[in-house]
């Protein structure tokens, strides 16, 4: 990934690992929580692990999903709760696996919850050991705006020939941090204090321009 953006005439550029673990320290860029700083933190990044919450896709009644219309979680979602247990006598996680199977598109998010302030952006970049399986980590939504405060979506996809497994609790995805100039108007969108995933709302500036909404009935477009 190459940043070709600039902040007051200097090109913006990840934050290194000496200042992510200063922010951290400081309280200033929130991950918890972090299993094994060792592991994790990276020259210029942060591998964060998979959740145990997978959303899974299911045919849907109508076999449309319309970006018009409210999603029904029920109708379209499948969640699955991965097991994860403990055994502190031998020292050992025991863990469910998923299989992603080509072709196949499925909604997973961070172990971690990540709280941004409102002069850092992140960007979410998949692990190239993954790639080299096949395994793409976001379809579209690779960044995290200043404010952010949640667990990270991430949009999983299996491109190549194989069925892959995938294990809760291991590192999956990198995230690299920018500073900006601090927004007029940091995130407060609807993914804000996400906990699990949120299916997505319809977009309100397409509502206007079907003329499903009026511009009295939409406060503000996000």
């Amino acid at each position: 990934m190459v940043l070709s953006m600039y902040n007051d005439g200097n090109q913006l550029r990840f934050l290194t690992d000496v200042e992510i673990e200063e922010l951290i320290n400081n309280g200033d860029l929130i991950i918890e929580p972090i299993i094994d700083r060792k592991y994790q933190i990276q020259s210029v990044g942060i591998d964060i692990r998979l959740d145990t919450r997978i959303r899974l896709f299911r045919p849907a009644r109508t076999g449309l999903m319309s970006v018009e219309d409210e999603i029904s979680e029920d109708e379209y979602y499948e969640i699955v709760e991965l097991k994860v247990e403990y055994y502190e006598k031998e020292r050992q996680f025991c863990v469910d696996p998923i299989i992603i199977h080509p072709s196949t598109f499925i909604l997973a998010q961070s172990f971690e919850y990540i709280c941004l302030p409102n002069n850092i952006m992140g960007f979410v970049d998949g692990r190239s050991s993954l790639a080299r399986r096949g395994i793409i980590i976001h379809a579209t939504a690779g960044s995290i705006e200043p404010g952010f405060r949640g667990h990270i979506t991430l949009e999983l996809g299996n491109i190549g020939q194989l069925p892959v497994k995938l294990y809760p609790l291991m590192r999956i995805a990198n995230v690299h941090f920018v500073r900006v100039n601090e927004p007029k108007r940091p995130y407060k969108g609807q993914f804000q204090f996400q906990v699990k995933m949120k299916p997505p709302k319809p977009d309100e500036d397409l509502l206007l321009i079907l003329g499903k909404k009026s511009f009295k009935q939409v406060s503000h477009i996000t």
